[in-house]
């Protein structure tokens, strides 16, 4: 720990989301890294656009990532959206999805919504509706590049673990969804039970580009941290109290909000992170996904149940 003495922490929050010595850290040469310590619930490539919370427990990258339905009125999803949110089983899996009215395109593998492809979201300052023209580089990634495949890796932090993440690689971020959803506890058992627990879960998608294509980095809240902190963007608000968690007038799943359009961020197209950089982190314990696009050769040099740390070698591509 930087501070080792306990009285350096005002309360039990700081404790856990203590800083650690960078050196106590070394980050791999490897082209992927582990973004945090915990454990890997699972790991592989994504098939029929599923993928993998635990072994044999599947959900829908779009129901994941992101994926509205069009069919229905702007008043009609806002009415239907607090209608249900006021009922004593809104909370439970079925009603979660028709609620966020979740289906199951596999064009929108990052967003490719309805015949014109585009997107509501909160429009907000710096929150934009994301019309098709903008669209172009992540529409594409429905339909992995040839030579390349679609993998996974989904790393749990228990309450003992280090709670900030870090990239796992050089990459450009250039937006970021917030999923507000639940905050089911994420530990293995739960994971095991509960189908469809890291899309029930609130949720932030960063989505983007490196050097082999695709890449989504996704921490996703659990029990009594649902705070999720992002270095770069201060205006993230996660874990609000539901009297302060506002419905767009399109009753979206999510909020957007676009790097690459910010004044800062537009000669880069987004938010550049280096591998092994700090991002952000958890208050408590709980989850990293990865979801990237990567050659065929890529092998995973992790096991399933493996305790690792930040900056071990998550995978690399063989020559």
């Amino acid at each position: 720990m930087e501070k080792p003495n306990l009285r350096d922490y005002s309360n039990l929050s700081e404790f856990f989301y203590r800083s650690i010595k960078s050196d106590l850290r070394p980050i791999s040469e490897s082209v992927l890294v582990c973004p945090s310590d915990g454990k890997i619930l699972h790991f592989g490539i994504v098939e029929d656009n599923l993928v993998e919370q635990v072994k044999g427990i599947t959900y829908h990258i779009d129901d994941f990532l992101g994926k509205i339905d069009h069919n229905l009125t702007e008043e009609e999803k806002l009415e239907a959206i607090i209608e249900h949110s006021r009922s004593e089983t809104a909370c439970t899996e079925e009603n979660f999805c028709e609620i966020n009215f979740i289906d199951y395109s596999v064009n929108s593998l990052i967003g490719e919504n309805g015949e014109n492809g585009t997107t509501n979201v909160q429009n907000t300052e710096n929150r934009v509706e994301t019309k098709p023209e903008n669209k172009k580089k992540f529409s594409r990634l429905s339909k992995v590049k040839p030579g390349n495949e679609l993998f996974f890796a989904v790393v749990y932090l228990a309450p003992g673990d280090y709670h900030h993440f870090h990239s796992p690689t050089d990459w450009v971020v250039e937006r970021r969804r917030h999923f507000a959803g639940e905050l089911y506890s994420v530990s293995t058992y739960v994971a095991k039970k509960l189908r469809n627990l890291f899309i029930l879960n609130e949720r932030v998608c960063l989505l983007g580009n490196w050097k082999h294509g695709f890449m989504a980095y996704v921490p996703i809240g659990a029990t009594n941290v649902g705070s999720i902190k992002l270095n770069f963007d201060p205006e993230l608000e996660t874990n609000l109290h539901p009297k302060k968690k506002t419905l767009s007038n399109s009753g979206s799943v999510y909020e957007e909000l676009e790097y690459i359009k910010l004044q800062e961020c537009s000669d880069i197209g987004g938010v550049p992170l280096k591998k092994g950089q700090e991002i952000g982190g958890f208050r408590l314990g709980s989850t990293v996904a990865l979801i990237f696009e990567a050659p065929v050769s890529f092998r995973f040099d992790i096991e399933a149940g493996q305790k690792v740390k930040m900056g071990m070698s998550l995978g690399s591509v063989v020559p």
